[in-house]
C-alpha cells in the first residue's frame, strides 16, 4: 500500500491507496475517483503502518481493499462508511478533536 502524509497548519491528511491503483481513473453511474499520484503515492507501508498513520492523522482517504479492510479490522469506520468505486472500497474518515 502507498500512504502519503499532507500536513498543514491545522490537520494531517493521510492518503492511503492500494499500489494497483495509482494513477487509474474509475467511473460508475454514481461516482468518477481518480487516484492520483501526487496524492497517493507516498511511502510503501504495511499494515502496522498504516495503522500508527490512521492514529496520527485527522482527515483520511482511503482507497482499495488493503487500506479499508485494515481500517475496519482496527475499528476506525464500519462497513456502512463504505462506498464502492467500480466494485473497489473507499472511504473518508475525519477526526473532530
Amino acid at each position: 500500500m502507498y500512504a502519503k502524509l499532507h500536513r498543514t497548519p491545522n490537520s494531517v491528511v493521510l492518503a492511503c491507496c492500494g499500489k494497483e491503483w495509482v494513477g487509474k481513473v474509475l467511473e460508475d453511474e454514481r461516482h468518477f475517483f481518480e487516484v492520483k499520484a501526487s496524492f497517493y503515492q507516498g511511502q510503501l507501508v504495511d499494515e502496522a503502518g498504516l495503522e500508527k498513520l490512521l492514529l496520527e492523522a485527522d482527515n483520511i482517504n482511503l482507497f482499495g481493499d488493503k487500506p479499508v479492510r485494515v481500517a475496519l479490522a482496527k475499528g476506525f469506520i464500519k462497513e456502512s462508511d463504505v462506498i464502492r468505486v467500480k466494485g473497489v472500497p473507499h472511504t473518508n474518515i475525519f477526526k473532530f478533536r
